[in-house]
């Protein structure tokens, strides 16, 4: 994986779990949760050697995004899921609201690509079914 995709997805990843944690937690998105997810200090034991560099703006633009925007992203998704938004795993939910802002407000990143890089983030954190939710809701959505 080329370095620019690479600190692409480390964004990604930062994020989706940085808003996750605003979204779970009593902190809010305050800056010391922005910093803590930004240096990586969430990655898995197995995951800690080597560099964890991210673009720091976007990761910016992402984690408020997901947090400001939340009901929003939830009126597009809830009718797209089959239990709803409140029957779903919290993590599930954040990842798809995370894929669906980006989507909607960054023009820079090519649907397929926003697509793409959420299924490979949900293929690290969800059994196949979850995953295939995950293609289905976000290409439904890039469709229009």
């Amino acid at each position: 994986m080329s370095e620019l995709r690479q600190i692409s997805a480390n964004t990604r990843l930062a994020a989706f779990q940085c808003a996750y944690a605003a979204l779970m937690g009593d902190e809010g998105l305050s800056p010391a949760l922005l910093r803590r997810f930004a240096k990586g200090q969430f990655r898995p034991d197995d995951e800690e050697d080597g560099d964890f560099t991210i673009n720091r703006a976007l990761f910016s633009f992402l984690c408020k995004g997901i947090v400001e925007k939340r009901a929003e992203l939830d009126a597009k998704i809830a009718p797209l899921l089959p239990a709803g938004i409140e029957r779903n795993d919290p993590l599930l939910v954040t990842l798809l609201r995370a894929g669906v802002f980006e989507l909607l407000y960054r023009d820079k990143t090519p649907a397929p690509v926003v697509v793409s890089e959420y299924l490979k983030l949900a293929d690290r954190f969800f059994p196949p079914n979850k995953v295939k939710l995950v293609n289905a809701v976000l290409d439904k959505l890039a469709q229009g």
